[in-house]
């Protein structure tokens, strides 16, 4: 009998820190007037997503974010900008989940659990460590997105999972930060996703 088993996808703020290269920079705020971005260090990105964690909450029945009617009173002008920005354009992916037969989805707390079933009889499943895996956690700021070598290297114009959408071009930056392309890459990725920003691919690491 073939065994099954779920691959769980959890969104959890506090896990960002696991998510975070030390060395990397980011933009993030922006200014209101012009929109022109500082670069600040990631550590300081990780401090300001922990403070306006606080502002967001989920419906569970819709699966989307939203901001607390206090967030723009408690917040400074950047601040409350950058937060609107964020969980529109991840309320924007996450609104075109799927509902199949393939995954299950359920939520805990601020959280989007995402389960892929998948058939722990075949050998490539069970051999993760240089294959990898192809799940996604959604957080209301962007998405961690996690690539088995064979979906990279079979790519088309993108990767679908559950009806999200990860567009080639995404892929393909997190990859050659890794030095490869996309059709020679040895092993499964890992890597932030946070549409919008000026440098929107980051924390990339091998699986």
């Amino acid at each position: 009998m073939k065994k099954k088993a779920k691959k769980t996808i959890i969104t959890s703020v506090t896990l960002i820190s696991l998510f975070i290269s030390s060395s990397s920079v980011l933009s993030v705020f922006a200014d209101t007037s012009n929109y022109q971005t500082e670069t600040i260090a990631q550590n300081n990105f990780n401090t300001s997503i922990n403070k306006l964690d606080k502002y967001v909450s989920l419906d569970k029945d819709k699966l989307q974010f939203s901001i607390s009617d206090e967030a723009k009173g408690e917040l400074t002008n950047q601040e409350y900008r950058f937060l609107l920005d964020r969980v529109n354009e991840t309320n924007k992916i996450y609104s075109s989940i799927d509902k199949t037969k393939d995954v299950t989805i359920s939520t805990e707390n601020k959280t989007i659990i995402i389960q892929e079933n998948i058939d722990m009889s075949v050998p490539s499943a069970r051999s993760s460590y240089k294959e990898g895996r192809t799940d996604i956690k959604g957080y209301w700021w962007g998405s961690r997105v996690w690539l088995s070598r064979t979906t990279i290297r079979n790519i088309g114009e993108g990767v679908g999972l559950a009806g999200i959408w990860i567009p080639k071009h995404v892929i393909a930056a997190s990859v050659a930060t890794m030095g490869w392309a996309l059709t020679k890459v040895p092993g499964g990725v890992v890597f932030n996703w946070t549409p919008g920003l000026p440098s929107p691919i980051w924390g990339n690491e091998w699986q």
